[in-house]
């Protein structure tokens, strides 16, 4: 999307927020030729949502789009926020903190907003060994991201698993976020414990850490492998992880739903298999549901 545009405010009351009919948008006047139609973009299908067909959506349809962490409204001055923002913010400031500008979040994405709908970039891939053909060699960040993939799909296909009674996790692989879906309030940080394990083992063997920094809250916490060995311990990011928790001022006692819209990041690197994952930040949003 060409042009440079200056960050305005994005006039959403705190009532609109809070109330999903008051998020219709009433039609939008004809706008310059090169004016992105206002509505809802998903960065992970490409699918576009006008304002003006919301008009004719149910509740359950509206509310479905601004829980869907994919989804980035663009207004009519090309200004873009998150979907799930508009729903968790507390206040216009914080509305109007999260607002970017269509270039940053297509910068960002690594995507592109056009007024059919959003252009999704493939990943870079490395080159397809010298004598060409066959499937191209995927890059270690690739690897990681599709094992994560199959992991979350192995274990919520697992019937037998109590988890998936009041936990699912989302990855978006394009904006490497993970969404953390609640249905229970009352379970605490203790209760992630069984979810974790469950991918740490299912992931140890095959990947070797050699960096990560957890911020949540203003506060950063790094590690890196201890002296004379390469790569980090499993017990070694268990503890990063409680010094994070630490740090924020949380326990593994404290309550799932004093998270409900807040993000960590994690910046994570090693090698997974005979591959290189090169530092990549990755977000957790979690959402009380």
């Amino acid at each position: 999307m060409g042009g440079n545009k200056m960050k305005k405010s994005m006039k959403i009351s705190m009532m609109a927020a809070l109330s999903i009919s008051a998020l219709t948008p009433v039609a939008s006047i004809a706008a310059e030729q090169d004016q992105l139609p206002a509505g809802f973009y998903d960065v992970k299908t490409g699918e576009v949502i006008s304002a003006d067909s919301l008009l004719f959506a149910s509740n359950e349809e509206k509310l479905a789009i601004l829980t869907n962490p994919n989804f980035y409204y663009v207004n009519e001055e090309g200004n873009v926020i998150k979907a799930t923002s508009i729903l968790t913010a507390k206040t216009d400031a914080e509305v109007n903190d999260a607002i970017q500008t269509v270039e940053e979040v297509e910068k960002e994405l690594d995507v592109e907003f056009t007024a059919g709908g959003v252009i999704i970039n493939p990943d870079p891939e490395e080159p397809t060994p010298p004598g060409g053909g066959g499937t191209p060699v995927l890059t270690g960040n690739q690897v990681f991201d599709n094992t994560v993939t199959s992991i979350l799909d192995e274990i919520r296909s697992e019937t037998n698993n109590p988890v998936n009674e009041w936990l699912n996790i989302d990855f978006n692989k394009t904006s490497k976020q993970f969404t953390v879906g609640i249905t229970d309030p009352n379970k605490t940080l203790s209760d992630l414990n069984s979810i974790e394990q469950r991918i740490f083992n299912k992931l140890e063997g095959n990947l070797k850490v050699n960096y990560v920094e957890v911020t949540y809250k203003g506060s950063t916490i790094k590690r890196t492998p201890n002296a004379g060995e390469s790569y980090i311990t499993y017990a070694s990011l268990a503890d990063l992880k409680e010094k994070a928790f630490a740090a924020a001022g949380v326990t593994e006692q404290t309550n799932l739903q004093s998270f409900n819209g807040k993000k960590f990041t994690i910046v994570i690197g090693g090698v997974i298999g005979d591959k290189t994952i090169n530092n990549t930040e990755y977000t957790l949003d979690f959402n009380i549901q």
